[in-house]
């Protein structure tokens, strides 16, 4: 495919997204394009062998199919503290009511969409396991009005619903496929 036949044209920007129309005078495409990066949370706990049990997902309204759906836990990446952990380690604080140790949280890489959108995130898996007062999982440890004030709420899914594609979500998939490898 000819990259030089397309007339690339910008009909939205903000910032942060762009819209942009290729055309070819035969096809035409709208791409959405995201200029920041953000932070990709996966929190999962496991079992007494080390094994994936639980993740721990962000359960949200989607408006647009008055439907739930899941997703990882994801801020944007804002650079201004001292060092990655220290901007994670406070949105944890905020959003579960934990404070991470560096023992807790790992690097898994980079994820980047291409389509229908551009966007990049910055993994991190999260073992809440040793956060589990209850050997059940994990509990999020916030005031009521504090988790009223979310758009989400986190919930307990099991790691093979997931893998099984119960769980529509790409950035969920490709964050738990990244999660395998690096605890393998």
């Amino acid at each position: 495919m000819d990259n030089k036949k397309f007339i690339h044209k910008e009909e939205y920007q903000d910032g942060k997204y762009n819209i942009v129309s290729l055309s070819n005078g035969k096809k035409d495409l709208r791409r959405i394009l995201c200029k920041s990066e953000d932070i990709c949370i996966i929190p999962f706990d496991t079992n007494q062998n080390g094994k994936i049990r639980n993740l721990y997902l962000a359960k949200y309204l989607d408006y647009l199919n008055n439907d739930h759906g899941y997703t990882c836990m994801s801020t944007e990446y804002a650079g201004n503290k001292e060092s990655d952990f220290d901007e994670i380690s406070e949105y944890l604080n905020s959003e579960l009511g934990i404070k991470p140790d560096v023992n807790n949280l790992y690097y898994l890489g980079s994820i980047k969409h291409q389509l229908p959108f551009s966007k990049s995130y910055k993994c991190y898996g999260l073992d809440l396991t040793d956060f589990s007062k209850d050997p059940n999982g994990f509990s999020v440890e916030i005031s009521d009005s504090e988790k009223e004030n979310k758009l989400y709420t986190v919930e307990k899914i099991k790691f093979n619903r997931v893998v099984k594609g119960d769980i529509s979500d790409s950035l969920c998939l490709s964050a738990a496929m990244l999660l395998i490898s690096y605890l393998n």
